[in-house]
């Protein structure tokens, strides 16, 4: 019995384990993020430059530990539930880091005119501080955006992969039979889809007994 192809992910990895990889690399991001919230440096922050929102997205990727860790044994096991379910923990996720994004460049944009503030001197905010002083509030701005569209970017790829692979599964892929190496099994047309969604539940029970 061989598993039916279901896809490509980054064009040359089959998607099964495409999706293995990102549920391993997003459990060892979240390791990362339970590291840095016990060592207290704001430089291992992915995102720091407003004071309110600089801890949100660590707080919520802490969160990926027990997401990817349900992610991947839904993969494993070819469990659809579970990999939607850590779906919706990519989605949230995604749009938290936007939300604080957005906190980080509005924050960015009062850099220059920051060490003169009286609020610079009321709440201290290390992170625009170092920038600041350092008179690289422009190019912290350029790079800050480059870098984040390109993480947001390459982790929104991958909730993309992940919930195709679940609508793959929860359409109930079939398994082709093999009998011999040459023999190449016919498929039906892609847009007619998987043939179980044509099967009702007395139709599978009349082809294996009575009910």
């Amino acid at each position: 019995m061989v598993e039916k192809d279901l896809g490509y992910c980054c064009l040359c990895i089959e998607i099964r384990k495409g999706c293995l990889l990102i549920t391993i690399l997003n459990f060892i991001v979240s390791l990362f993020c339970i590291v840095t919230l016990f060592v207290d440096d704001p430089r291992l922050l992915p995102q720091g430059y407003n004071l309110q929102t600089r801890r949100l997205s660590t707080y919520v990727g802490c969160f990926g530990l027990f997401a990817s860790l349900i992610g991947l044994l839904g993969v494993l096991d070819g469990k659809p539930a579970w990999i939607n379910a850590y779906n919706y923990y990519q989605y949230i996720f995604l749009g938290v880091t936007l939300f604080a994004f957005v906190s980080d460049v509005i924050s960015l944009q009062n850099c220059e005119a920051w060490p003169f503030s009286l609020e610079s001197q009321i709440n201290f905010n290390p992170a625009l501080e170092r920038v600041a002083s350092k008179g690289l509030c422009q190019y912290t701005r350029e790079a800050y955006v480059c870098g984040f569209l390109i993480d947001w970017g390459m982790r929104a790829y991958f909730a993309y992969v992940t919930a195709w692979y679940y609508s793959a599964l929860d359409a109930g892929p079939s398994q082709l039979i093999k009998f011999s190496s040459k023999f190449e099994a016919n498929l039906p047309a892609r847009y007619l889809g998987e043939p179980g969604q044509f099967l009702g539940q007395r139709d599978i029970k009349s082809v294996y007994g009575s009910a």
